[in-house]
């Protein structure tokens, strides 16, 4: 992909997901000079025990793409199903 928050929205496959609000947010180094982090928050999940997840992603780029260096995901519950934080603890 020719951005990294696109090559995020391509890896969390968000044309098939099903959240109320989801949200984009990047951060980039000079250019060039290190990593991309985007974090993607899908929350209004219809679910009911997640109410949201949250995935910070990492990119290198490489010539005119992005390459994923690191992943990691958390979730948030329903209220009265367990944690109100993001974390990878389960959801009851």
């Amino acid at each position: 992909e020719g951005s990294a928050a696109m090559a995020a929205a391509e890896f969390l496959r968000l044309d098939e997901r099903t959240a109320t609000r989801t949200t984009i947010e990047g951060t980039a180094q000079a250019e060039g000079s290190g990593p991309e982090t985007v974090v993607v928050t899908l929350d209004g999940l219809l679910d009911d025990s997640v109410r949201a997840e949250r995935w910070t992603l990492q990119f290198e780029q490489s010539g005119e793409s992005y390459v994923l260096t690191a992943a990691q995901w958390a979730q948030r519950c329903q209220p009265a199903r367990g944690h109100q934080d993001f974390t990878a603890e389960p959801c009851v």
